[in-house]
């Protein structure tokens, strides 16, 4: 769908220079998501609590079934507030265009973004580990997969062990789904699913490589 509010007329993207864009991405990656984790203590002193350290390690299975409903609430609870920032022009001008700022993806794209934006990341995350109350080690593991994650999708490589082609085809996106949403800003809303994509109709894909670093024609998903 062509409804994007940034693309303009022969397929260009404009790319707006947000606040804060001046700031390295290191910094700017540090400051928003150090600064939620600090307000949420002091509001929810969970480190003089420390309720999920009494809670008994999970077994395998358990961490498991705890990773993947955090990984699922996680992706689902970010990608409205990813929507909205891309369908509302001020929002993604001042908010979100820093994150767009690059033509081409490579795994450095996943702190390249506003303080506003990263923050919106953190929350989400905080939001999912104490709305699931998961215990100490789950939540460990749950960050660590979150980044690999992150930086799998911005990575610009399709490889055959990615976790998206270890998958059923289509439960996630992968770094084809994401080039995608870079490449043109109007597809492929999701973090790392796909379901809500396709249910609006949103969902594209990169096709023709197993390497997505080269330049990939893009394809609605055969019917």
């Amino acid at each position: 769908p062509d409804h994007d509010p940034v693309k303009a007329e022969g397929g260009v993207f404009q790319f707006f220079s947000p606040i804060g864009s001046k700031d390295t991405p290191g910094f700017m990656a540090l400051f928003a998501y150090l600064v939620p984790l600090f307000i949420f203590d002091l509001l929810v002193p969970r480190r003089t609590s420390r309720s999920y350290f009494n809670l008994p390690p999970p077994t395998i299975f358990q961490l498991m079934g705890n990773i993947s409903m955090s990984i699922f609430v996680y992706d689902f609870l970010f990608y409205f507030p990813h929507l909205i920032m891309h369908r509302n022009r001020y929002l993604f001008k001042h908010v979100h265009s820093k994150h767009h700022s690059r033509e081409r993806l490579c795994s450095v794209e996943v702190v390249r973004h506003s303080f506003i934006d990263g923050t919106l990341q953190v929350v989400a995350n905080i939001v999912t580990l104490n709305l699931l109350g998961l215990d100490a080690f789950s939540r460990m593991v749950h960050n660590i997969v979150v980044t690999f994650l992150l930086t799998e999708t911005h990575s610009g490589y399709d490889f055959p062990w990615a976790i998206h082609n270890i998958l059923p085809e289509g439960v996630m996106g992968g770094a084809p789904a994401h080039e995608a949403h870079h490449r043109y800003g109007n597809v492929a809303y999701h973090q790392f699913f796909t379901y809500i994509d396709n249910y609006f109709g949103y969902y594209y894909y990169l096709a023709g490589s197993s390497n997505s670093s080269s330049w990939l024609s893009v394809e609605t998903p055969k019917k």
